[in-house]
This record gives structure tokens, C-alpha cells and sequence, in this order.
């Protein structure tokens, strides 16, 4: 999956996405600097973070610091591949749960874009427009870094046909409510 930053611009009631640049080694740039805040002596099962819009924009600005962009967002393409497909998500935010050999994220994603029959992709990806409220609603995948906080690598793992799953509002809901029945579940 490459992921590129966009600038991300508000014009009431939509949004443009306008393509700035690809961006390679996301768990190093984007995870490992939750890493630096887990104290030498941490003995818990798990430390538990997050990494917000904000947090994700402000990195960009660090990594990219040469570059000037107004709202830099973090974008994902699902499917770069796929003749006449184009697939693009915002990463809206990340939560970890990091034990010490490995680290399950949970990503909010925003559609930006997401069609198949698209007859100039490339050229599509550029700069996008696309209404808040179906940009808005939240979008969920699970994936995970083979690193915890006692070893491993800063690779993602595999991701085949039956992981990674995109789980949009009304499935993540009956999920967590019906078939999980986390209804009482705070934490």
C-alpha cells in the first residue's frame, strides 16, 4: 500500500485533496516516535497510545519541513494497482496497542475517493474533491507492525486477501454491538 501526503483544503461543503507527494517507511516515521515515550523499566502487558489528525499533520510537517503545505493529511491508496480503480483514504487517526513483540493499530480512515471504472487514475489522484458528510464518516482497519516494545522490526504484517479488512460504520457497529456484544465496554 504506498502512502502520500496531501494538502487538504476546506471550502464548506467540501474538501479538496491535492497530491504533494509519496512517503515511504510509515511505521519508523509515524509509530516509532511513540516508541521514545515508553520508559526504559515499562513492565504492563500493553502500552496504549493514539496518534490523532493533528499529531499525523504535525509530523508531516517535521519530515516535510522543506515543503510548504497547509494541512498536510497522510493518504493511503487501497488499490494502486488495479486497472481503472482508484481508492484513496485519509488516515484520519491511529491507535496502538503495542506488547513487547509486536503492535496491533487500529486505523480511522476517511474516503476520499473510492470507484472503480475511473478512466484516468493517475491524473484522478492529483486533486480531489469530495463532499464532508461522505468524507465524515469514519472507516475502520485493523492492521499491525511486527514490533513491540521489547523487539522486533518496523515492518507491517502481511497483509493477504483475508487481513487487513476496511469495517465502515454500520459493519464495525454490528461487530462491536451484536456479535461482540461490547454494548457495557469502556475501556
Amino acid at each position: 500500500m504506498p502512502f502520500f501526503i496531501y494538502e487538504k483544503e476546506d471550502f464548506g461543503d467540501y474538501l479538496n485533496f491535492r497530491l504533494i507527494k509519496q512517503i515511504q517507511c510509515i511505521p519508523r516515521l509515524f509509530i516509532e516516535p511513540v516508541f521514545s515515550s515508553i520508559p526504559d523499566d515499562y513492565n504492563e502487558k500493553y502500552f496504549k497510545w493514539k496518534r490523532s489528525e493533528i499529531d499525523i499533520s504535525n509530523r508531516i510537517s517535521e519530515i516535510c519541513e522543506k515543503l510548504v503545505i497547509n494541512n498536510p493529511v497522510l493518504v493511503v491508496d487501497l488499490k494502486p494497482n488495479k486497472d481503472k480503480i482508484v481508492s484513496l483514504f485519509q488516515i484520519k487517526n491511529l491507535y496502538g496497542c503495542t506488547d513487547k513483540n509486536w503492535t496491533p493499530i487500529c486505523v480511522k480512515l476517511g474516503v476520499i475517493f473510492d470507484e472503480k471504472n475511473v478512466e484516468n487514475p493517475k491524473q484522478k489522484k492529483q486533486l480531489v474533491n469530495v463532499k464532508k458528510n461522505y468524507f465524515n464518516k469514519d472507516i475502520i482497519e485493523f492492521l499491525y507492525i511486527q514490533k513491540g516494545f521489547q523487539s522486533g522490526k518496523w515492518n507491517w504484517g502481511p497483509i493477504g486477501s483475508v487481513n487487513a479488512a476496511l469495517l465502515w460504520p454500520e459493519v464495525f457497529k454490528y461487530f462491536v454491538y451484536d456479535c461482540l456484544n461490547l454494548k457495557d465496554c469502556h475501556d
